[in-house]
């Protein structure tokens, strides 16, 4: 790779008799590699204006390892290529035989100079290049192309097809012109015809009008007529419709109509009936016809399960036939059906609507177990106690109705809303032992209710809740267990008060001396500490059980209390 180049330019003087001028240049930092162009875009200024020639000679090289080239003679012109206009009347040839495989210009002949060889491109590359290092073509193929034998045949084949095609051009010319001569035969011939045909229609319309004026018309009206006969009204009063005024074809027509709609009546097809007897409004006995449909519309309806609809009708029609009596009958199929499908509340208002009728009462009853029921599952437990209340003394409602009060309860349990889920299963008090868990969960809530009112300081109600606690001789130890821990709790955090709260809620059989003293030397301790409130509170207990001199002590905290009290006030 050259890194850097020195050439050095002669200039002769124009009497020759002066010596030459020279100016030296020199290319830095080409990074130039093997077969690359590089100082076209570097002009040499020169301050000899006056030259006629010149020469060019490279003095040195240096390349990218660091070595160097030097020289001094100068440089001489490459011989030129040969023209393409010597190659006479295949020169066109050739350039579109290179442009077949590439789309380059073409300067030149693509000639070799043993050194070095032109490209067509004009391009000079060196005798060891396979392709050319500006345009790509490989020198075999390029010089290939150069043949005077090859061009010769490449011309002959072109010549060949461009006889070709101008001889299908001219055919397609030729062919063109005959079809233009048949066209204008065939319209000859066509105009020919289109007059004949225009004479034989003019004949055939007069006959036509009078057959359509006359003669059809009339072989028509006589069709319709036969249709009535043979019942066929449809097809009769299409062809009434389509004469119009012709003879008394209205008023057939009307006939026809009023035949279908009987036809469809009879067959089931209520609305296409009803919509042509609604055309013959006024026409014989149409309104009581009408009437007729919707009767029997509202019958179908009811064979058919549709006894919303029956029951708009049978409602419409009034006292027509049995309508007034088919109302309840249809309610009551109604209800059924809407107990059948669980629809419990449309059915329990129908049967509402229709007091006494057959057995309804009992149906009723049995709506309303059955809501009940339903609202049961779905967790609707207020609802379902309201539905069973109704039907209170039915079948198991009692029972199902304390299920869903204890399901209220449970939910509360879960919630820890233990007040009020001792009072929602104080009120089934007698049929908690029946109820699944019922008297386990009533003894947590009396626990935890019972607690809090110790730990608010409420001891009457509290010690309520612990006395009917252990009343209960299966839930006595198991409690007894928990409020003992519950206990112990609040002494170790120091809380003597609260203890001895829960102390005194204790089975009356519970013995712990040493604890009882434990108590007593609290309460001195917390007394002597000014804490006279908690002192008090534990000194009560121990007077309840007459443990050595605390009635002594409760009575001396009380009095001070008192004193506190008034003189605050």
């Amino acid at each position: 790779m050259i890194n850097s180049l020195y050439i050095r330019i002669s200039f002769g003087e124009p009497d020759n008799h002066a010596a030459p001028v020279t100016v030296g240049y020199r290319y830095d930092n080409l990074q130039a590699a093997g077969q690359e162009h590089f100082g076209s875009q570097s002009p040499v200024y020169i301050s000899n204006t006056v030259a006629d020639g010149f020469q060019l000679a490279i003095e040195s090289i240096t390349f990218e390892d660091g070595s160097t080239w030097t020289g001094s003679s100068p440089l001489t012109p490459l011989p030129a290529p040969g023209f393409i206009s010597s190659l006479g009347v295949y020169g066109e040839t050739f350039i579109q035989e290179v442009h077949k495989l590439k789309a380059i210009s073409c300067m030149n002949l693509p000639t070799d100079r043993e050194e070095f060889w032109y490209c067509a491109c004009g391009n000079v590359n060196t005798s060891d290049a396979a392709h050319c290092i500006n345009c790509g073509f490989p020198k075999d193929v390029i010089f290939k192309l150069r043949d005077p034998a090859y061009l010769k045949e490449c011309k002959q084949i072109a010549d060949a097809e461009q006889k070709r095609m101008e001889e299908e051009k001219e055919a397609e010319r030729q062919k063109k012109q005959q079809a233009e001569l048949e066209g204008r035969q065939r319209r000859k011939k066509r105009l020919i015809r289109l007059a004949v045909i225009f004479c034989i229609l003019i004949f055939a319309f007069s006959i036509g009008l009078l057959s359509h004026k006359v003669i059809y018309p009339n072989y028509r009206y006589h069709k319709a007529l036969s249709y009535m006969e043979q019942g066929n009204y449809a097809d009769a009063q299409s062809i009434f419709e389509g004469l119009g005024d012709y003879k008394d074809s209205g008023k057939l027509n009307m006939e026809a109509k009023y035949g279908y709609a009987g036809f469809l009546a009879e067959n089931g097809e209520y609305d296409a009936a009803l919509a042509c007897y609604k055309e013959l409004e006024g026409y014989k006995d149409v309104l009581e016809r009408i009437t007729s449909v919707y009767y029997n519309m509202a019958d179908s309806y009811v064979e058919h399960g549709n006894y919303s609809e029956a029951l708009k009708i049978y409602q419409d029609l009034g006292n027509y036939e049995d309508s007034e009596e088919r109302i309840p009958a249809t309610k009551y199929l109604m209800a059924n059906a809407a107990m059948e499908s669980h629809d419990y509340e449309t059915a329990y208002g129908l049967y509402s609507e229709l007091s006494d009728y057959k057995d309804v009462p009992d149906r009723m009853n049995e709506c309303s177990y059955q809501y009940a029921g339903l609202l049961l599952e779905q967790g609707k437990y207020q609802e379902a106690i309201d539905q069973y209340k109704k039907v209170y003394h039915y079948k198991d409602s009692a029972q199902l109705q304390d299920v869903a009060k204890f399901n209220i309860a449970k939910k509360l349990f879960e919630e820890k809303n233990y007040e009020e889920c001792y009072a929602a299963l104080d009120g089934l008090k007698k049929s908690l032992k029946d109820l699944d868990g019922g008297m386990d969960m009533y003894m947590e809530c009396c626990y935890q209710v019972g607690l809090y009112y110790l730990k608010i300081g409420d001891t009457v109600d509290g010690l309520g809740y612990f006395r009917f606690i252990f009343y209960n001789e299966d839930y006595k130890e198991h409690y007894t267990d928990l409020l003992e821990k519950e206990m112990y709790d609040k002494i170790a955090e120091d809380k003597w008060d609260k203890a001895a709260l829960m102390r005194m809620a204790l089975p009356d059989d519970y013995q712990d001396p040493a604890l009882d003293e434990e108590f007593y030397i609290a309460g001195k301790r917390i007394y002597n500490s000014f804490y006279t409130w908690t002192a008090s509170s534990v000194f009560e207990y121990l007077a309840s059980i007459d443990y050595k001199d605390s009635r002594t002590w409760l009575r001396r905290i009380r009095q001070e209390q008192d004193e506190m009290e008034q003189r605050v006030s």
